[in-house]
């Protein structure tokens, strides 16, 4: 009865170093799966930044009054670094909006105060 010279041991680690394999397997997939899904969220939240920020920038420029509005709003900042005063540069410029030849069109005439008015910052005396 004698046994086999082979140690018992002989083949034990290359077991131990397929069962950690198989362990951290599923734990690399789901690393590699959360960066995937992280980079999908952040090329959303992107995506959705430009094209809200674009919308918004279309709307502005192709709103008819947007050519007046920033003549104007140009105008009152010369103003200003120029070193007229803010109540000063507010009257001036708001006359010279409304009395703009854009507004002899009868069906722009409702909203020349609007626009005139945004041209000017709205801050309390």
């Amino acid at each position: 009865m004698t046994e086999p010279d082979d140690d018992l041991f002989d083949g034990a680690g290359d077991d131990l170093d397929e069962t950690i394999e198989q362990i951290h397997a599923p734990r690399r997939l789901l690393v590699v799966l959360g960066m995937v899904m992280a980079g999908f969220v952040f090329i959303g939240v992107a995506g959705a930044a430009l094209i809200f920020f674009f919308v918004l920038r279309v709307r502005d420029h192709t709103d008819p009054n947007h050519t007046v509005r920033s003549k104007y709003t140009n105008r009152y900042a010369s103003c200003v670094a120029a070193g007229g005063t803010k109540d000063t540069c507010s009257a001036t410029v708001l006359l010279a909006c409304e009395k703009d030849s854009w507004w002899a069109q009868p069906a722009r005439e409702g909203q020349r105060e609007t626009v005139c008015l945004a041209t000017v910052p709205n801050e309390p005396h």
